[in-house]
C-alpha cells in the first residue's frame, strides 16, 4: 500500500507510476493487487512493475552491481528525458541509495520518502483504507529536494546506446532481463562522472577536440588514438558532424546525372551554353599521374558560368548543393561564388547574389522547421580571380559587391550572409598575391575576412605575401608552406587556418601513394603538428567527384597512421577557423560537440 498511499498523499496528478523492484516471493502477488488497483482506482494512469530477475535481495557485492545495471536500465526507459518524482521508501538500503544514484545521474523534480508512526498491524491494507490514513495525516512525506541531473546522460536512450526490449503490458508481463544481457551502464556513467570531477578539480585531462568526448568510455577513446581505417571507419566518418570551408559553387554538378538535372531547370535554354568537359582519366577519382590546373579546371567547363546564368540552373544548383550537404551532415559549409561572371542583360551582379544567398535561406529555413538536427548553415565568399593583364574590372567589381554586401551582414541571427573574400584563379610569380593588395584595402576597412588560394602551383612566398601583404586569415591549399619554417611558426601563433583538400590537391600535384610520387609526402599532418590549424575541404565536388567524407576518408591512404582523434580535430579546426560570427562559433561549437558524442553513440561504438 506505499505506492497508493505516494500516489494519493503527494499532492500531484502523476501521469505513470512506475516501480521497480526485486525477484521475492510476494512479486506475483503484489503485482496483480497493484495492477487490479490502478485499473479500478486509477484508471487514466500508465502503471508497471518491474523486476530484477533472480535477485531476492542485493545482499552480496554480484547482486547489487546487477541490481544497479537494471535499474539504471529501467529508469533511463521509464524517464527518457524527462525529470520524474522519485519515491525511495521500501527495500534494504542499497535499494533506495541505487534510486538516489540514477535520479543523480539522470535528475528528478523531487525525492520524497514516506514515513509513520503507526504501528504496522495498523497499516491500511485497502485502498480505501488508504484513502483515510492520508486523510487523518497519518503519512509523513518527507522531501529531499530535486536533482539536476546530467543534460549528456538525459539524452542518452535505449533506442541509442541501451538494449530496449522492456515490454510489461499487459497485468502479469513483468520485465526479467537476465545478467548477460545487460550493457555496462553503471561503469560507463562511472567513468564519464570521474572524467568529469577530473575536468572539475583541475587535474590533468588528454587534451581533446571537443569536451564531451571526455564524457566517453576508456575503451573509446583507445579507439579514437589508434589509425583511421578508410573502410572501417566509412559509416563512422559519415555519421560524423562536418564543415566545409572550401567549396566551390560553379564546381558541382560538372557531370551526369546532376548536371542533367541542373540543365533541365533551366528558364530559358536558349541562353544556355552547352559545353561538353573534357573526360576525366580512366582511373578518376584516384589517378595514376596528376594532371595539370588548367586541365582540372576544364572538367568543370560544363557548369559555372556555362548554366549558372540562368536562374532556373542557379536555383537547381543550389538546391542539389544543399541536399549534398545534408547527406554529408555537413553543419556549416563556406560556399564561394563569382556573381558578377552569372550576370546577363538587366541581371547585374547584386541580383545574382541577392538570388544566392535567398535560394540558400529558403533551404536552410526549411531543413530548420522539419530537421533542426540536420540543418546545415551556409555563408558565402565572394571571389577575386587573379589577372595581370586585359580588363581586371571584374576584380574590383567583385570586391566592390563584397564590400556593399557586407553593409547587409546580420551576425546575430541564422540568415545567409557574405563573409569574406577569396583570392583565387592561377597561381605564378605575376599573380602574387601582394599585386592585389591595394585593392583589398576597402575589404579590409569593411571588416571582411580574406582567404587566398596561395601556395598551390606557387612557392611559399605566395602564401609570405598572402599572411603579411593582403592579411588572410585563411589560406587555401598552402601545399608549399613546409619550403618556410619561420612562415609556418608566424601562422601557428596567428592562428591561420590552411583549407586542405586531399582529392583536389592528389589529383592536381600527386602524392603518395601516387605512382612515383611514393616520397611526395602530403603535409596535412606535418603542418596539424607544427599547431596550424588545417581543415579537410572538398574544394570542387563535381570536378574532384568526391564528397567531404571521402576527402577525409582518403587521409587514411595518403597519411597511413592518422588517428582518428586527429580526424576530430580537423573538424574542430574548422569551427575555430570559419568566418563567420563568434556567436555563431559558439553555437556550432555547442552543437557539433553533442553531435559528435552522438555519432559514436547511433554507430553503436560504445561496443568496442
Amino acid at each position: 500500500m506505499i505506492i497508493p498511499e505516494a500516489v494519493l498523499g503527494y499532492g500531484v496528478a502523476f501521469e505513470e507510476v512506475h516501480v521497480f523492484t526485486t525477484d521475492n516471493t510476494q512479486l506475483s502477488k503484489h503485482a496483480i493487487e497493484l495492477h487490479s488497483i490502478f485499473q479500478e482506482h486509477f484508471s487514466s494512469v500508465i502503471f508497471s512493475i518491474t523486476a530484477a530477475k533472480d535477485v531476492a535481495l542485493p545482499n552480496t557485492t554480484e547482486s547489487q552491481e546487477y541490481f544497479e545495471e537494471a535499474l539504471l536500465q529501467w529508469y533511463i526507459e521509464k524517464a527518457g528525458i524527462e525529470t520524474p518524482y522519485i519515491c525511495i521508501t521500501g527495500g534494504t538500503k542499497t535499494m533506495p541509495a541505487t534510486m538516489q544514484q540514477a535520479a543523480r545521474f539522470f535528475g528528478a523534480k523531487d525525492i520524497f520518502h514516506l514515513l509513520s508512526d503507526t504501528p504496522p498491524k495498523d497499516n491500511p491494507t485497502t485502498i480505501e483504507a488508504v484513502r483515510q490514513f492520508v486523510k487523518d495525516g497519518k503519512v509523513k512525506f518527507i522531501s529531499m529536494g530535486s536533482e539536476a541531473g546530467w543534460e549528456s546522460f538525459r539524452s542518452i536512450t535505449p533506442r541509442h546506446l541501451f538494449s530496449a526490449a522492456i515490454n510489461d503490458d499487459t497485468l502479469n508481463s513483468l520485465w526479467w532481463k537476465q545478467k548477460s544481457e545487460l550493457q555496462p551502464v553503471s561503469k560507463n556513467i562511472k567513468y564519464i562522472m570521474q572524467s568529469v570531477q577530473q575536468a572539475a578539480t583541475g587535474q590533468e585531462v588528454k587534451d581533446i577536440p571537443f569536451s564531451m568526448l571526455r564524457l566517453l568510455p576508456p575503451e573509446i577513446n583507445q579507439w579514437l588514438s589508434q589509425p583511421l581505417d578508410a573502410g572501417k571507419d566509412c559509416m563512422w566518418v559519415k555519421a560524423l558532424p562536418k564543415i566545409d570551408l572550401h567549396c566551390h559553387l560553379g564546381g558541382f554538378a560538372t557531370s551526369s546525372p546532376l548536371l542533367d538535372l541542373v540543365r533541365s531547370a533551366a528558364q530559358d535554354n536558349s541562353t544556355l551554353k552547352i559545353n561538353t568537359p573534357p573526360t576525366p582519366p580512366e582511373d578518376w577519382p584516384l589517378p595514376t599521374a596528376p594532371i595539370p590546373l588548367k586541365d582540372y579546371m576544364h572538367l568543370g567547363d560544363a557548369n559555372g558560368s556555362s548554366l549558372l546564368t540562368d536562374p532556373g540552373c542557379l536555383a537547381k544548383q543550389i538546391e542539389l548543393l544543399y541536399q549534398h550537404f545534408l547527406e554529408q551532415n555537413i553543419r556549416y559549409a563556406e560556399v564561394r561564388c563569382s556573381p558578377d561572371n552569372y550576370t546577363t542583360t538587366g541581371r547585374p551582379a547584386w541580383l545574382v547574389l541577392q538570388e544566392i544567398i535567398n535560394h540558400f535561406q529558403l533551404h536552410m529555413e526549411k531543413t530548420v522547421s522539419e530537421q533542426p538536427e540536420k540543418a546545415c548553415h551556409v555563408n558565402l565568399l565572394i571571389i577575386a580571380t587573379r589577372k595581370t593583364e586585359g580588363d581586371l574590372s571584374s576584380i574590383s567589381r567583385h570586391l566592390a559587391l563584397a564590400v556593399t554586401a557586407s553593409q547587409f551582414n546580420v551576425t546575430t541571427t541564422r540568415t545567409c550572409t557574405v563573409v569574406g573574400v577569396d583570392l583565387a584563379g592561377y597561381e605564378n610569380k605575376d599573380t602574387r598575391p601582394a599585386y592585389f593588395a591595394n585593392d583589398f584595402i576597402g575589404v579590409h576597412r569593411s571588416g571582411l575576412a580574406v582567404t587566398a588560394h596561395a601556395g598551390e602551383n606557387d612557392d611559399a612566398e605566395s602564401i609570405w605575401q598572402a599572411v603579411h601583404q593582403l592579411h588572410a586569415r585563411r589560406i587555401g591549399h598552402a601545399l608549399h608552406l613546409y619550403q618556410a619554417k619561420d612562415l609556418m611558426r608566424t601562422m601557428a601563433d596567428r592562428r591561420i587556418g590552411i583549407e586542405m583538400c586531399p582529392y583536389a590537391n592528389y589529383q592536381i600535384k600527386g602524392f603518395y601513394p601516387m605512382p612515383e610520387k611514393e616520397n611526395d609526402i602530403y603535409q596535412l599532418r606535418r603542418y596539424m603538428q607544427e599547431g596550424i590549424p588545417v581543415t579537410v575541404n572538398t574544394d570542387n565536388i563535381g570536378i574532384s567527384a568526391a564528397s567531404l567524407s571521402d576527402n577525409i576518408l582518403l587521409l587514411a591512404k595518403m597519411l597511413p597512421g592518422i588517428t582518428r582523434l586527429e580526424i576530430l580535430e580537423l573538424i574542430r579546426n574548422g569551427i575555430e577557423t570559419s568566418f563567420s560570427s563568434s556567436l555563431s562559433k559558439k553555437r556550432l561549437l555547442k552543437l557539433m560537440d553533442k553531435q559528435v558524442f552522438e555519432s559514436f553513440i547511433k554507430n553503436n561504438l560504445f561496443s568496442i
